[in-house]
């Protein structure tokens, strides 16, 4: 049996100094055609604190808006909270197995410190 790979992604890195202790919303429109597997958009957040071990697809610091199959341009979303020992953000869209994702728009954005939303809250608009 074969290593399962991670799926494909087109990622931006940042540091996440700015963004401490606030709730960080990704969004953007995707447009699908044919995903047969997985696609969609992508936050993801590390810290420098040693992580524990957790089953596969139960990470925490990993934020998706999913979408399948085939669709027309759609706004999704995806929050995390930025712990205060974050150092870097990747944001971004993946794709697992076959199809095409395309992006537009993509706004990275944090909410003001009063207005915090639930983490991992993923929407679609």
């Amino acid at each position: 049996m074969a290593a399962r790979r991670p799926p494909p992604a087109r990622v931006q890195e940042i540091f996440a100094d700015d963004y401490h202790d606030r709730t960080v919303t990704f969004r953007g429109d995707l447009r699908t055609t044919g995903v047969a597997d997985r696609a969609g958009l992508l936050l993801r957040v590390t810290s420098n604190r040693p992580a524990p071990r957790r089953p596969a697809g139960q990470d925490p610091a990993n934020h998706f808006a999913l979408v399948t199959g085939t669709g027309d341009w759609t706004r999704h979303e995806v929050n995390a909270q930025i712990p205060p020992d974050a150092n870097y953000i990747f944001f971004g869209v993946f794709l697992t197995g076959r199809g095409q994702i395309e992006l537009r728009n993509p706004q990275l954005e944090p909410r003001p410190a009063n207005q915090q939303q639930q983490p991992g809250r993923s929407q679609e608009h």
